[in-house]
């Protein structure tokens, strides 16, 4: 409130030095007032009078007052000066009916007193959009007891993790006070409380990695076990038929290790596993296809990868620095200095981690390679792992990044998009109580500017229109 006190004195201070101009300025006739009939003018002349002199000033001091409102980001108070917002991810919902998490959030939600006005909000996913919501519950809390209010949230909340940055779009509208209501959270929360019940540990299967296995000419799916989930169910889609299609137990090739199961199909495409009472789909992505190669080095290197099938229009363009670049491409810059640049792939397990980068007026090189690269074994290692992430990922857990209209699935949503189906999961922090690290802050408080913008406009029409009237003189009718 001060600093929408002082922006408004600041703004004023124009519009005052104006009006003691205007009055130092001004002349006053003299004349005989015995000359006139005497006459009190009526209240209606003397309010227009006032408003033909000061109409001006009164709307340069509501426009100050809007400007200032809207510099100080001074906003209407919201419905309530207190939000919950009841976490509505993956993690609330697992289990057994009222062993949930979901369920010790809402029976502490219902024990608080200080609570017992506040709006609450459940935030959960938006297929439709892609993207996190907050949906108001406050009706259902009041109408419902604890165990329906419960049941009401695991029933219709589309679960897949948390976004806590939407929270700021309460603090826009007015709410002071924030309550979340969660599980655990990642981090300390700042600007806001968090009201947490515990991670609830429950057994899961989560998929690691999918692709092309060139050893066993498949598709291998890896899959993470925690626990002893029961049962194994697949399903197929097929494009022919339009629908998920169940596998016969018979033909999958299941395999289990120290950390998980493997399953091995025969042809990629979206496939539906079932395990422990819950469902995700994911992604076989096809077999990368062939590079071509311009250029002397990136030539040779294209050959390494021969053994891809070559599918017309598909695949790497490994280029040659000088070469011209073209759809997706790899430009590298084989260098005669002694550096090698990158470090060995073999000890990065395939991975890039550049000792030296290229400049900035390099020409847009991707890599850039020293003699001592050059002489790496394992340099291909580098170019395999670029062509493999040019196929479509298995999955992903970042749904601002996805499009929209997805359709859920078991425990995630399935699309068909441009370059063929996707899958969307639940991150694994969802599974797996995630590590406190750091601070938690939701974005502060970012006033709407386009009200105060239609209010200015209105008074600046309104200044234009009283000008024009007061300005026309009356017109005189002559005999």
């Amino acid at each position: 409130m001060a600093d929408f006190a002082v922006r408004l004195f600041l703004l004023l201070l124009p519009v005052a030095l104006l009006l003691l101009a205007g009055l130092r300025l001004r002349r006053k006739a003299v004349f005989p007032h015995g000359s006139f009939p005497s006459a009190r003018p009526r209240a209606s002349e003397v309010l227009l009078r006032n408003l033909r002199l000061r109409y001006d000033l009164l709307l340069d001091v509501l426009a100050a007052a809007v400007v200032a409102l809207a510099l100080s980001g001074q906003a209407p108070a919201g419905p309530g000066r207190v939000a919950v917002v009841l976490d509505g991810s993956r993690s609330m919902l697992r289990g057994e009916p009222g062993s949930r998490a979901v369920d010790a959030a809402v029976r502490a939600l219902y024990e608080r007193n200080d609570l017992a006005e506040a709006r609450v909000f459940l935030l959960d996913f938006d297929p439709a959009r892609g993207a996190y919501r907050l949906r108001d519950f406050s009706r259902q809390r009041r109408e419902d007891d604890p165990e329906a209010f419960a049941a009401r949230i695991a029933r219709e909340a589309e679960a897949l993790g948390a976004d806590w940055s939407v929270l700021g779009e309460l603090r826009n509208k007015g709410y002071r006070r924030i309550v979340a209501v969660t599980d655990s959270l990642p981090g300390d929360p700042v600007g806001f409380e968090a009201l947490e019940t515990g991670f609830v540990e429950a057994p899961y299967v989560y998929p690691v990695s999918a692709g092309y296995e060139e050893s066993t000419k498949s598709w291998a799916l890896r899959l993470a076990v925690e626990g002893e989930p029961s049962g194994l169910i697949v399903h197929r889609w097929e494009d022919g038929s339009g629908a998920f299609v169940r596998l016969s137990p018979d033909s999958l090739d299941l395999s289990e290790g120290p950390y998980g199961w493997t399953l091995r199909f025969p042809r990629p495409g979206l496939v539906v596993v079932s395990a422990g009472g819950e469902a995700f789909p994911v992604l076989l992505p096809p077999r990368p296809a062939r590079p071509s190669g311009v250029g002397s080095f990136s030539g040779a290197m294209a050959s390494v990868f021969s053994f891809l099938p070559e599918r017309e229009g598909e695949g790497f363009a490994l280029l040659d620095a000088g070469q011209p670049r073209r759809g997706a491409s790899l430009v590298t810059s084989p260098g005669e200095g002694d550096t090698p640049l990158i470090a060995d792939p073999s000890e990065t397990y395939g991975g890039f981690v550049p000792l030296a980068v290229p400049e900035p007026r390099s020409g847009g090189i991707d890599f850039a390679l020293g003699s001592g690269g050059l002489d790496l074994p394992d340099l291909p290692l580098v170019y395999w792992g670029r062509i493999q992430s040019s196929t479509p990922p298995p999955y992903t857990s970042q749904p601002g990044r996805t499009g929209s209209r997805w359709k859920p699935q078991g425990t995630g949503y399935w699309r068909i998009g441009r370059t063929g189906p996707e899958a969307l999961l639940p991150p694994i922090a969802e599974y797996a109580a995630p590590p406190r690290l750091g601070s938690l802050r939701i974005p502060d408080r970012t006033p709407r500017r386009w009200p105060f913008a239609a209010i200015l406009a209105a008074i600046y029409a309104l200044k234009l229109a009283l000008r024009r009237l007061f300005s026309t003189a009356p017109s005189r009718k002559t005999r």
